[in-house]
This record gives structure tokens, C-alpha cells and sequence, in this order.
């Protein structure tokens, strides 16, 4: 706060205010100080003590990067008893930009008459200074030290700090990432500092724990019975007790609480070896000595087995096994000890475990004993047996087409363990296969683990020109607004080809694509000579295959005779003269005998020509005779063999 010393000339008022109201304090002064020449009036000095006009000292705080600050301020105006109210005029304006630091400012009213009053305050802008983003410690698990406790290794992570100012800054620690740091727990203080000073820090610890690992176990002796000096009172016992090895210190000699080759007494006599290392860890093994009175020593066994094990085949339930016996001395000198035994060698065991027993005795009662197993486990190596492989699966499909579906009935297979499961199968029946050869495979296993593979080939071809042609029968007289030329035209065809035999043995499929054409004739229900004659010829045509096709093609042989039963139906309907048809392939008379396989005719007998025996009821044309499926000829009654009489 500013304090003005005024004197105020020719007036009467012993002060004016300002207008925030300062504190005015009248003083009367000497007089002959402050006389007016022309004047002898008294005047007062007021002494004016102002108020705080915004504060004494106003604080604000820098934009981002410490460039300073725009400042406000509202200083009131100053009231004046002959000029009224004064704008005060300060060296500093209101709203300006103000650099960081302190900046002065006075402010002063100054009225007519030269006189004033005014107030000073400071402006401060203070630099920001927020402190960088703590670092991220890391949380380090104790690791080991090395052998001999030197030490270890230890590498961290640390993340880097963000600054407003400085962006990304580097930890600084007070350990060294990858340092060897000794066994303890060391602590670790990383600190981010900003180049205004401010800074952030996070702290963690690190520890390295001592290695002490024991040196590894003596190898405690397995000592046999001694037998004391006459008189019982003991024996000298010596043994050896391997080192121990340890990693720091190398080969320890272990200490024992009996010392080797000393006196002991008659019975028992524990000891204990231990090794012990420099850092204090330690192994020990046991046993113990046995000294016996003289008349007490047992029988001393060798070659005992500690197990017998022989295998055999799964379904296999004993076998023969062979071992060396075991057997035993004594100090008795006694020729024959052994006075039990349980198990014989090339005796015949069983699956299982048995349990043999060898009891030695001497003269004195002393006895000792062999123990041990014959163990005959199954072992199965047999694999599992397949039923009904199919063969080579064969299908044709026309020109225009890339696949076809082929159905077989699956293989099964049975296995000696009672269990056996389809593990792989790469097909399955109904399965679309392209043209070519494609090889399916099933795969069975049983629970060893054996298997057993069937395997066979899936042959799609393309029709030849023959197939086509059948195919293109099928597809044209099965179709609506067939013409009788068309059907006496396909029924030549199919004639021919039946009568290619190499066409039709070569494969057997290619039977059933004939007698399926000869059935979309025969629906055609055309009763011409035209068309009965060609069909008659193509069943006699297929009578005189190999009989291999036509076993193969069983079903299509039932289907070949309803196809000839259909035909003559059609023709004896139209009451046509059946002989001009049986005179083109020899014979007078045609019988159809009802045998079935399924649905479907089995048998189809042509008999000769003059045929006499007659039977009642068959239909008749002149010299050709029909005998109808009731009044059908059994087989065995059959005259004169014909080379045309076969059997589907």
C-alpha cells in the first residue's frame, strides 16, 4: 500500500474520499508551512492511507510451456471533492500478457489541481511445474545365486516416464539393470526428473538367495552276517562307505559313528555316515552290523531271483517257465539244505502272479529263505479279423457325366480280445465318386493297439458307344410319345448287342444295362413280330453267356424272364402267332416256371422242338405250345436236354 502526503491549496474541506474509500487522516500541520501570499487561511494536510485497491499482490499461474499469462484487474476510480470521480491511470494495463515472474504495478489519480493519490500491487506469474508420470517398477522374483553364493545376474523392465514438457523421459536407477547383485535383498530407485526439476520415482527390491544344496548320499555297504569268535564275545567287522560329492567343496569322505575294522559285540550295531559341507548341508545313509553267536549262523542263500516274468499270447492262460534255482551254504557243511520248495523251473504257471518259496535249513535249525515272483503277463499281437471285404466296385456312367454313387455292403471284423473298433473309414456306401479308380479303405483296431486293413477299389468308367446306345434306349422308349418305330428299332438294337458275348462278359454290369432296355421295350407294350422276335433273341443271346455272368447276375436273370413273360403277354394278346417267333431260335414251345427269387422269376426253361409231353390247360397255336406258371413242368421231368435249356 502506497501512503501520499497531499496538501490541498485554497479549499475548505478538510479531506475528499476516494472511491474505495482510503482511510484519510486530517493532520494539522505549522501553518507558515503552506500560506498563500494573498492568504491566511489555514490548510491541512491529509494524509491518505489507501486501501487495497485489487490486492497488495496478486499470484497467477503460466499457460504450458512457462511463456507467461494474461492478467485482469478491476482498480476502483478515485473520488475528488472539486473534480468528483478519477480514473486511476496505471503503468501496467489490465488484460495484458504478463511473463512468468513478478511484475510492479502502480496505479495513481491525479485531479486538476495537480494533486494525487495512488496504489502499487504486484503482479506474479507463476512457472508450472507438474512432475513427469511416476515409472512402472517392476516386480522381480527372487532368483538364485550361483554356485559359491557369489551372487547373480539380475535384468529388469522399466517403463519411461511422460512429461507435459519434455515427453517421454528415461529412468535414471541407482542399480544398474544387469548387475551382479550379491545374496540379500538389494533395493532398487528409479526417478524420472524433468529439466524444470520436478520428478517422480518408484522403488523395488530385488533379492538373490543362497544356494545349498546337501553333497549327494555316501553308499552305505550291505553287510552280511558275521559269526563271532568262539566264546561269543564278537567279531571285527570291516566295510567301505563310498565319498559324497558335493558342488562347492568336490569329494567329501564321510564320517561314521562305528569306525571300520573295529571290534563289535554279539547282535546288531546301527551306524549311521554322514557327509557334511562347508556350508553346513549334509546326506547320511544307514545299516547295520550283525555279529552272531557261533551255532547261529544261518544258512547263506544265492541266486535268488527277484522276479521270474514271461509273456504270452492273448487267450493263452499258462505257459512253461524256466529259471535258475537258487541254493545255499553253511559253515555246517551240511550237503542238502533245502527243505522246502514251492515252484519248480519248466513248471507250467498261469497268467498271473505266483509265489515261490525256497526254505534252507542246516543240522543246527538255522534256516534262511528265497522268496520271489513268477510273473506271466498277455501280450496281444494278433490283429483283429475282417469278414466280407468287398471286391473291386465297378460302375459306368455316360459321356456327359463326372460321378456316379456306388453302394456295397460294409465289412465287419472280430478280434481275439472280444473288441474290435472301426478306427478309419474313408468311405462310406452311397458315397458320390468321381470317374477313375478311387481306393476305400477300413481300418480296424482292437485294444493292443493291432490292425487290421480292408481294402478295395471303386472303378467308375465312361460308358463305351455300345453302353450309350443301351442307355439311349432306356432314356428315349421310357419317355412319352414313343413311336412303334423307335421301339422295333431299339428292340433290334439291344438283339445285336446281347449277342457281342466278349461286350457283355467283359463286364457283368453290362447284363443288367441290357435286360433294363429290354424292359423299357417291353412297357412300351408294342405286340409286333417286329419287336417280339428281337426280344426273344436277345433272351436267348444272354442264355448262352458264361455262367459266371449270369450267377453274378442273379436278380437281373429274374428280371430277363418277366421281360420275355411281359413280351408274350403282349403279343398273345394281339393274338399273335408265336411260332413264327420260335422258329428263329429253334424251338416250338416256351415254358415259364414260377421258381422266385424274391420277387422276381428264377427259371426260364425253352424246351425242344416236338416236345411231347403235354400239359392240360397250356395255351396253344398250331404246333406251338405256352405253358402257363401253374401248369409248369418240374425240372426233373424234363425231356430230352436241350442246349438251350439253362437255369438263372
Amino acid at each position: 500500500m502506497a501512503l501520499s502526503l497531499q496538501y490541498v491549496m485554497n479549499r475548505t474541506e478538510t479531506s475528499f474520499r476516494l472511491a474505495r474509500q482510503p482511510f484519510v487522516v486530517p493532520v494539522q500541520t505549522r501553518p507558515e508551512l503552506y500560506r498563500n501570499a494573498n492568504s491566511a487561511s489555514l490548510y491541512w494536510l491529509l494524509i491518505l492511507l489507501h486501501l487495497h485497491l485489487l490486492a497488495q499482490h496478486s499470484t497467477v499461474t503460466s499457460f504450458q510451456g512457462n511463456i507467461g499469462q494474461f492478467v485482469t484487474w478491476d482498480v476502483g476510480s478515485c473520488l475528488d471533492s472539486e473534480d468528483g470521480s478519477i480514473t486511476p491511470v496505471c503503468n501496467e494495463q489490465s488484460g495484458d500478457f504478463f511473463p512468468v515472474g513478478q511484475t510492479p504495478v502502480r496505479c495513481t489519480c491525479t485531479d486538476s489541481a495537480g494533486a494525487l493519490s495512488e496504489c502499487e500491487f504486484s503482479l506474479t506469474v507463476l512457472a508450472v511445474n507438474t512432475p513427469p508420470s511416476p515409472p512402472t517398477c517392476p516386480n522381480i522374483q527372487p532368483v538364485t545365486s550361483f554356485q559359491g553364493n557369489i551372487g547373480q545376474f539380475v535384468t529388469w523392465d522399466i517403463s519411461s516416464c511422460l512429461d507435459s514438457e519434455d515427453g517421454s523421459i528415461t529412468p535414471v536407477c541407482n542399480e544398474q539393470n544387469g548387475d551382479l547383485f550379491p545374496v540379500g535383498q538389494t533395493p532398487v530407485r528409479c526417478t524420472c526428473t524433468d529439466s524444470a526439476g520436478a520428478l517422480s520415482e518408484c522403488e523395488f527390491s530385488l533379492t538373490v538367495l543362497a544356494v545349498n544344496t546337501p553333497p549327494s548320499p555316501p553308499t552305505c555297504p550291505n553287510i552280511q552276517p558275521v559269526t563271532s569268535f568262539q566264546g561269543n564275545f564278537g567279531q571285527f567287522v570291516t566295510w567301505d562307505v563310498g565319498s559324497c560329492l558335493d558342488s562347492e567343496d568336490g569329494s567329501i569322505t564321510p564320517v561314521c559313528n562305528e569306525q571300520s575294522g573295529d571290534f563289535f559285540p554279539v547282535g546288531q550295531t546301527p551306524v549311521r555316515c554322514t557327509c557334511t559341507d562347508s556350508a553346513g548341508a549334509l546326506s547320511e545313509c544307514e545299516f547295520s552290523l550283525t555279529v552272531l553267536a557261533e551255532g547261529t549262523t544261518p544258512p547263506e542263500v544265492f541266486q535268488c531271483p527277484g522276479e521270474v516274468r514271461e509273456i504270452v499270447e492273448l487267450g493263452i492262460t499258462s505257459t512253461v517257465v524256466l529259471y535258475d534255482e537258487p541254493f545255499a551254504t553253511d559253515n555246517s557243511n551240511a550237503p542238502n539244505l533245502l527243505q522246502t520248495q514251492t515252484c519248480q523251473p519248466g513248471g507250467s504257471y498261469p497268467v498271473g502272479e505266483t509265489i515261490c518259496l525256497y526254505l534252507f535249513v542246516d543240522p543246527d535249525g538255522n534256516s534262511n529263505s528265497c522268496t520271489f515272483l513268477i510273473i506271466v503277463t498277455t501280450i496281444d499281437t494278433v490283429p483283429p479279423v475282417i469278414s466280407d471285404c468287398p471286391p473291386q466296385q465297378t460302375d459306368t456312367v455316360e459321356l456327359k457325366q463326372t460321378s456316379a454313387q456306388v453302394v456295397w455292403f460294409q465289412p465287419s471284423a472280430t478280434d481275439n480280445s472280444g473288441t474290435a473298433t472301426l478306427q478309419t473309414q474313408t468311405h462310406s456306401p452311397g458315397d458320390s465318386f468321381l470317374i477313375g479308380q478311387t481306393t476305400v479303405m477300413y481300418i480296424f483296431v482292437d485294444p493292443a493297439g493291432n490292425t487290421a486293413t480292408c481294402g478295395f477299389c471303386v472303378l467308375i468308367q465312361i460308358a463305351t458307344e455300345l453302353e450309350n446306345e443301351l442307355m439311349d434306349i432306356i432314356n428315349k422308349i421310357s419317355g412319352e410319345n414313343t413311336t412303334t418305330k423307335e421301339v422295333v428299332m431299339s428292340s433290334e438294337s439291344i438283339a445285336e448287342i446281347s449277342d457281342v458275348e466278349d461286350f457283355l462278359e467283359e463286364d457283368p454290369q453290362r447284363v443288367e444295362l441290357v435286360i433294363s432296355s429290354l424292359e423299357s421295350v417291353v412297357r412300351a407294350g408294342e405286340a409286333s413280330i417286329n419287336v417280339t422276335d428281337p426280344v426273344v433273341r436277345s433272351i436267348n443271346n444272354l442264355m448262352n453267356l458264361d455262367r459266371d455272368i449270369l450267377e453274378d447276375g442273379m436278380i437281373e436273370g429274374g428280371r430277363a424272364v418277366a421281360a420275355l413273360e411281359g413280351q408274350i403277354t403282349n403279343f398273345q394278346t394281339n393274338d399273335g402267332n408265336f411260332s413264327t417267333v420260335l422258329d428263329n431260335v429253334g424251338v416250338t414251345a416256351v415254358k415259364i416256371d414260377a421258381r422266385s427269387v424274391g420277387s422276381s422269376l428264377a427259371y426260364a426253361n425253352i424246351l425242344p422242338e416236338n416236345e411231347t409231353l403235354l400239359v392240360d390247360g397250356a395255351l396253344q397255336e398250331g404246333n406251338t405250345r405256352l405253358f402257363s406258371d401253374g401248369d409248369a413242368i418240374p425240372l426233373e421231368k424234363r425231356l430230352h436236354p436241350y442246349r438251350y435249356q439253362q437255369r438263372f
